[in-house]
């Protein structure tokens, strides 16, 4: 997996372009909620890679069919799926609580608490997705073999072989600018459909100019600046791969300036002249994404203690239990505006429950148990930590494919 963002190695979320015609969504939902449970065809495991349609959708549907403009429920959605506690956390951190550059306890419990219940779990939420039944598994026979013994075997390289632990978390860091900033472009794709905003190819391929710049100027600057590289990772050495010529991080940092103007002003625009403004969904999620890797040495610090822990991992797992739930059926009758009560329902309960101990037993068993092999549980953890989010984003890339309509209703109805 590489930290380009070229077509090919788009997240697939970031597939959500505007592609389905409204009237095609809603029949394949209806369809979808009919079938409930009878069929895994519209499982992420079960999705057609076969060619997507390249029409926007209609904003002229009745009321009644339109989609609802949420994941799950305002509240959730602004809290984690856009970034609105991480701005509050952060908020309180800078202008309340930070006293000469000590981080308060409780700050930092609460961003601990967030990495073990969204962050961690999130990942975990991956293995319940292509490994579900036999069908997805002999579809994506090459990750659930081939890429997991892969990983595997770098796990094992990394506990007995000394040097591999910090290759292996270096590697990790340089892909998370890419796979963090595709899920922040499909979640405002995501939204930007439910809400009926329409973009233009123009205003599409400004927005993902203007974040794949952001990815490029956060991998660059990695490589360039030492500081910008990280001392360590979960007690691991972080080696400096660099440092490359200045120009390069430059030259990028000025291509994000210059895509960040052109978006302004052709939202601007826009507004002045339809009337029609960006949704603030969509606004909230990509300043959330991209200040994660812009903002100064210090502010970036604070920010991460809480981005890592209630943004990114709590946005996946709202658009996967959304779309497990609708894959189950809602209750004859009842409209997907009311889909926030169904997560203390059984089906969404038992899938959030098994992604936890699923997360429970590779980061805190599977090391507690090779400590007592001699191998120390730091290390280990590490190692896992790595070696599984390989796992994750790459598998994510294969799974997620968004291209089928009855997958394309679930998460937009």
């Amino acid at each position: 997996m590489t930290v380009s963002m070229a077509n090919s190695d788009i997240h697939p979320l970031e597939q959500l372009d505007g592609s389905a015609e409204t009237a095609e969504i809603v029949e394949s939902f209806r369809s979808l909620t009919n079938d409930a449970g009878s069929s895994d065809a519209a499982s992420p495991g079960a999705v057609s890679p076969d060619a997507e349609s390249t029409e926007t959708i209609s904003t002229d549907a009745a009321p009644s069919n339109a989609p609802y403009p949420w994941i799950l429920h305002p509240v959730l959605d602004l809290a984690f799926g856009c970034g609105g506690i991480v701005w509050l956390l952060f908020a309180i951190h800078t202008f309340i609580l930070n006293q000469g550059g000590v981080i308060p306890q409780a700050l930092v419990s609460m961003s601990a608490i967030g990495v073990i219940v969204f962050a961690e779990t999130h990942t975990a939420s991956t293995f319940l997705v292509v490994y579900r039944n036999a069908d997805v598994r002999s579809k994506f026979a090459f990750y659930t073999k081939w890429l997991a013994l892969a990983c595997v075997l770098l796990a094992l390289a990394g506990m007995t072989i000394p040097g591999v632990t910090p290759i292996l978390v270096k590697i990790y860091l340089l892909m998370v600018p890419h796979h963090f900033i595709a899920q922040t472009f499909g979640i405002a794709m995501l939204y930007c459909m439910k809400r009926g905003y329409k973009l233009s190819n123009w205003e599409r391929e400004t927005i993902k100019f203007f974040l794949r710049s952001v990815t490029w100027f956060a991998v660059l600057r990695q490589l360039t600046f030492q500081e910008w590289s990280g001392t360590s990772f979960l007690t691991v050495p972080i080696p400096f791969w660099g440092p490359l010529p200045i120009w390069m991080c430059t030259a990028s940092e000025y291509s994000m300036l210059f895509s960040a103007a052109l978006l302004c002003v052709l939202v601007l625009v826009r507004t002045v002249r339809t009337g029609e403004m960006l949704p603030v969904p969509v606004q909230l999620t990509i300043l959330t994404g991209v200040s994660a890797f812009v903002l100064g040495p210090v502010a970036t610090g604070f920010f991460w203690l809480y981005v890592s822990a209630y943004y990114h991992g709590a946005q996946y797992l709202m658009v996967v239990t959304a779309q497990r739930i609708k894959e189950n059926g809602l209750p004859e009758g009842m409209p997907a505006s009311k889909i926030a009560g169904q997560l203390f329902r059984a089906p969404a309960l038992r899938f959030l429950a098994m992604t936890a101990l699923v997360s429970f037993g590779i980061y805190t068993c599977v090391p507690q148990a090779l400590l007592s092999t001699g191998i120390d549980f730091a290390m280990s953890a590490a190692v896992i930590f790595t070696t599984v989010n390989f796992f994750h984003i790459i598998t994510d890339g294969a799974i997620w494919k968004l291209r089928d309509p009855k997958v394309r209703a679930q998460l937009v109805a």
